[in-house]
């Protein structure tokens, strides 16, 4: 059985989420596509998740203190990780470490690519409801 464990990094610019951040990117643009996301910003909050030591997911976010609300910039895992329940684990723990810190709400974009069906499952299981093109929804602890 696999040893997950999930980090927070800040900056994650030179952290192992800067490279999940890439290849999140890539996977969720695709060569094709028109829509772009930002370059790595120094605003950015990851939490990565590891198998065995090696990166396997990220969650990217940014804050909205204001508005105790958080924006998903980024959910990716590798392929060769998908189904290990490293996503899972890393999504507990930083709901738990954002709800700790005052947030009540997580704002998503969903777009094309790899997982974006996966990804619209997840945020409705966990209460996720469309509006003007982005999921919102609330932190739920574990």
């Amino acid at each position: 059985m696999a040893d997950i464990t999930v980090s927070y990094f800040h900056p994650v610019a030179g952290s192992p989420g800067e490279v999940l951040w890439e290849e999140g990117h890539a996977s969720h643009m695709g060569a094709n596509s028109i829509t772009t996301m930002p370059p790595l910003q120094p605003h950015v909050h990851a939490w990565v998740g590891f198998v065995d030591t090696a990166p396997a997911s990220i969650q990217a976010v940014s804050f909205s203190p204001a508005l105790k609300r958080v924006h998903g910039l980024l959910s990716y895992t590798r392929p060769q990780y998908r189904g290990l329940g490293v996503y899972k684990a890393m999504q507990i723990a930083y709901e738990e470490a954002l709800l700790g810190a005052g947030y009540e709400e997580i704002w998503s974009n969903i777009v094309a690519g790899s997982g974006a069906d996966v990804m619209r499952l997840v945020l409705e299981k966990r209460g996720g409801v469309l509006a003007q093109y982005v999921y919102r929804r609330p932190l739920v602890k574990g």
